[in-house]
């Protein structure tokens, strides 16, 4: 549920910053809106749908599926209607309509994986495996790099660490776990990694779609070479996921460096810190780097925490 509400959060503040909310003096809502803004509102919730299908494993596919599309429809509703009251901003059932279908999309991915996988390996997708939760907690922080803070379409850079960061992850536990739980392993990872890669630069395809393909290609690679350099492994399990973080680190390290230094730097103003931001006062960029640097340091502190998790565990 925590996770649920962290990625609420981060697509409230990314649909509703700056926040400057009045009193309308006409009420305007439009049926179809933009459509060119259809993909991102699908795509932006399949990770939603996804996530609380996990919520809920003793229940139906059926079940499980009407559930979502309830939840996206409040959850999308919700967020329309605090758009009334924002300034130059359109509220739009179209966009209602692209929630509920990526909430009910990301279900049915769910439910899908989950016949699959708990075939052989009960509870794979969640708390069972914790290293498939950073997957989930790197996502809005990709939703976050792709909005390229401060109309600088450079900073799309920042993803690069993240994207590499949740593919290394993916191979990992490929390596390690998921190819007995998958009946075509090297296919399937290959779609997988796709799909969490798609689902987390949407955002910043339309802003530097050349960043996100090279970003793309990186990952790919990963999803390629891995099956190819490493063959499945014959040792016991423990500490296995200390072998798959001790990869991780440079990158997430790394994509720490670049959002503490304010990538791409300017030149003046050199020292600049990036934890205020006095030039920006209350606007949308001020609250996008708010949300990314809390976000940036909880994924920090769930890595220190598995890490050290795992180095005291006994062998």
């Amino acid at each position: 549920m925590t996770l649920l509400a962290y990625v609420l959060v981060v697509l409230a503040v990314l649909t509703l910053a700056p926040f400057r909310f009045a009193w309308p003096t006409q009420w305007v809502v439009s049926w179809w809106g933009d459509v060119g803004d259809l993909p991102n509102n699908i795509l932006l919730f399949v990770p939603l749908g996804f996530i609380f299908g996990l919520l809920r494993q003793r229940t139906s596919k059926r079940a499980a599926v009407l559930r979502a599309l309830l939840f996206a429809a409040v959850a999308g509703l919700a967020i329309e209607t605090s758009q009334l009251f924002l300034e130059a901003r359109l509220s739009s059932l179209l966009d209602v309509i692209g929630n509920v279908s990526g909430s009910v999309l990301g279900a049915l991915m769910c439910a899908a994986l989950r016949v699959q996988m708990d075939r052989r390996m009960p509870g794979v997708l969640t708390l069972d495996l914790p290293l498939i939760n950073l997957l989930y907690l790197l996502l809005p922080l990709m939703w976050l790099a792709g909005t390229g803070i401060g109309a600088d379409r450079l900073r799309l850079w920042v993803l690069l660490p993240l994207a590499v960061t949740g593919a290394l992850t993916l191979a990992g536990l490929w390596r390690f776990r998921l190819q007995r739980a998958l009946r075509s392993p090297r296919l399937q990872l290959l779609l997988i990694v796709s799909a969490w890669f798609i689902a987390g630069a949407i955002v910043g395809l339309g802003i530097a779609p050349g960043t996100v393909a090279i970003c793309a290609t990186a990952v790919l690679l990963i999803g390629v070479a891995m099956p190819c350099l490493r063959g499945p492994y014959s040792g016991g399990e423990r500490r296995f996921e200390a072998r798959i973080l001790a990869t991780l680190w440079p990158w997430y390290l790394a994509y720490l460096l670049m959002i503490t230094l304010d990538f791409p730097p300017r030149l003046q103003a050199p020292f600049d810190i990036v934890w205020i931001y006095p030039q920006y006062g209350y606007q949308r960029d001020f609250a996008l780097r708010v949300v990314e640097q809390l976000g940036a340091l909880t994924v920090l502190g769930y890595l220190i925490g598995e890490t050290f998790g795992r180095s005291n565990a006994p062998a």
